[in-house]
């Protein structure tokens, strides 16, 4: 291959290779070989003056020390000189020359090796340096980043710290207000007592004004007023700010007599309620008998409410209280249920059967109570023990100056009795048979004298 004109040739020198040449000490690799050249730049003649054969035949002086020596033993060199003052030492040019490019390659090589060492520190440094740069970077990007972070939670913290607070503003406005608006303003009190004033019953609920419905316990407070048996309470928020009391006082419609020898007294109202388990009177009210109680209690029903008796008892007592005969009866007998009775304060005994139509029962009393006490007042001012009046009549009111059950002998004629005959309101029959002793006797004969009149009569009504 032809070099071209002023282009170097590159030759590659293996370091590491084994040359079969002569090997070169190290000291002449890295010598200084300034002197070299004019060894190259040597002129022909004197090339021929000295052959390449004189140089091979020298033999190296006496005085040359052995290469061998040991790594701290400084290297002595001896030279010698020919006539013309050339070392006579020197190896051929051609073989110096091969000598030299060695050296010169090897130590190109080296300095290639240090300049490649040093590059590569340079490099490694420089790679550190940015890498340090780097890492400097991130950190101060992250710190950037944390800080502009912790900004944003704390301007987030501040929003929301606003926004409850605008919140919270509002709910504790909302609950001012609502505190406000749900105060007891006015208490108001429904139905009326004889017992209690308006402003009685309020104290004694223990409402306060101006306190708030949500501390104020409407039960506890119906409690109170329940706890007087004449009282039936019943107390009711109003929204937004008034407490309404209804109040219902309970009527007295009866007496029972209870304990193991009928020693107490209690006064019970229509529906059963003890109001005083132990009366000192009970005027104007019926006395019921023929009940077996053994206790009773303020406030709660009296007797079983399975009790026949008791059952019978109380539609008698409201059936009283409704037609308004509650003050003109002075006892009722229980004792048979279907026969049951009632007195009037003079004693006169009143016959009801059993509690079916009571209504009806009632109205004729109530319609003919003056006629009836008149005409039994007659009967025993005339010479009677008992007068018994009948309720059940198919025909309205009869009266009978004998006890319940009593048949006449012979019928008596009632010429010479006058009995005003009364209108008769109640259209409705009844189906319990009259007693043969309760009903007119049959019209007499003419002529025939009449005996008193308290063996037989009646009236309807």
């Amino acid at each position: 291959m032809k070099k071209k004109k002023g282009q170097k040739t590159e030759e590659f020198i293996d370091l590491f290779a084994d040359d079969e040449e002569e090997a070169v000490p190290a000291a002449d690799l890295f010598a200084d070989d300034e002197p070299d050249k004019d060894f190259a730049k040597e002129p022909e003649d004197l090339a021929d003056k000295e052959p390449e054969e004189d140089f091979a035949d020298e033999e190296p002086e006496e005085d040359e020390e052995p290469e061998e020596a040991g790594e701290d033993t400084p290297r002595r060199e001896t030279f010698t000189f020919d006539s013309h003052g050339r070392r006579t030492d020197r190896v051929a040019p051609k073989k110096r020359k091969a000598q030299y490019g060695k050296r010169k390659h090897a130590k190109r090589a080296g300095t290639t090796l240090l300049l490649n060492e040093t590059e590569a520190r340079r490099e490694q440094e420089a790679a550190r340096e940015r890498a340090a740069q780097r890492s400097e970077l991130r950190a101060k990007q992250q710190e950037k980043e944390q800080r502009l972070r912790r900004e944003q939670l704390k301007q987030q913290a501040q929003r929301q710290l606003y926004a409850l607070s605008a919140v919270g503003g509002l709910v504790l406005l909302g609950l001012a207000a609502a505190y406000f608006a749900f105060l007891i303003r006015s208490i108001s009190v429904v139905g009326s007592t004889s017992r209690y004033t308006q402003e009685e019953i309020v104290a004694a609920s223990g409402i306060k004004r101006n306190r708030h419905i949500l501390f104020t316990d409407l039960k506890e407070a119906q409690d109170k007023l329940s706890e007087d048996p004449y009282l039936d309470a019943q107390v009711t928020y109003r929204f937004p700010d008034r407490v309404e009391i209804t109040v219902t006082e309970r009527r007295a419609a009866g007496a029972v007599a209870w304990g193991p020898s009928k020693e107490f007294v209690a006064v019970i109202d229509a529906q059963g309620t003890v109001l005083e388990r132990d009366a000192d009177t009970y005027a104007g009210m019926p006395l019921v008998q023929g009940l077996i109680i053994t206790g009773a209690l303020e406030g709660n029903r009296i007797g079983d409410e399975a009790d026949e008796q008791v059952q019978s008892m109380l539609e008698v007592l409201s059936a009283l209280e409704d037609a308004g005969l509650s003050s003109k009866i002075a006892t009722v007998d229980v004792t048979e249920t279907m026969s049951i009775s009632i007195y009037t304060p003079e004693g006169y005994r009143i016959e009801l059967g059993d509690t079916s139509d009571l209504v009806t029962k009632m109205h004729r009393l109530k319609s003919n109570y003056t006629a009836i006490v008149d005409r039994a007042a007659q009967y025993m001012s005339r010479g009677a023990d008992t007068v018994t009046i009948y309720l059940y009549s198919k025909s309205g009111v009869v009266i009978s100056p004998h006890e319940v059950g009593y048949v006449a002998a012979t019928p008596v004629p009632i010429s010479e009795q006058v009995i005003p005959e009364q209108p008769n309101p109640d259209t409705q029959t009844q189906s319990t048979p009259v007693p043969y002793a309760a009903t007119f006797p049959p019209q007499a004969p003419s002529g025939t004298p009449t005996p008193p009149p308290f063996n037989g009569g009646g009236f309807t009504g």
